[in-house]
């Protein structure tokens, strides 16, 4: 019975054992691709939180590469809007963004606001640590170089 005991255990603990190992495994896969991303506003890194989603992971398939730049120019007072160079995997809903929201416009355009807009996007990240007067320095102007990097 004690023999039984031991190896019942063992068997146990070795479940165990690789059900951790799986479990942290799992968790690579769903750990975000963009969380090593740079983003990059005429030469003046920014700190992004970006999200976890289809998108994120091409655009940072695509930065692996090769960092992407963006010539953008300034649209309804309240963006900055350029063409990627190819198609983004989208899932846009309807939403109203606020000041340093990027989001994927039409499979092929990054938006970064420093303004406020309702349509359908594909949300791809936020802006942190700056606050409307910085965002507007970095953005509110005729045109702007965007890199986005690994």
């Amino acid at each position: 019975m004690c023999k039984l005991k031991i190896l019942f255990i063992s068997i146990f603990a070795t479940m165990l054992l690789v059900a951790g190992v799986f479990a942290c495994s799992l968790n690579k896969n769903i750990k975000s691709d963009g969380n090593n991303m740079k983003l990059l506003i005429d030469n003046v890194e920014v700190e992004v939180e970006w999200e976890n989603n289809e998108s994120i992971k091409q655009i940072s398939r695509i930065a692996s590469s090769s960092d992407i730049i963006v010539n953008t120019h300034r649209y309804g007072g309240f963006e900055q809007v350029g063409e990627i160079g190819q198609n983004i995997v989208s899932n846009n809903v309807q939403m109203t963004t606020e000041p340093g929201d990027i989001v994927l416009y039409s499979g092929n355009s990054i938006v970064i606001f420093f303004g406020s807009n309702s349509w359908s996007y594909t949300k791809l990240g936020k802006i942190k640590n700056k606050d409307l007067n910085e965002l507007k320095q970095l953005l509110d102007k005729s045109n702007a170089t965007i890199m986005i990097k690994k």
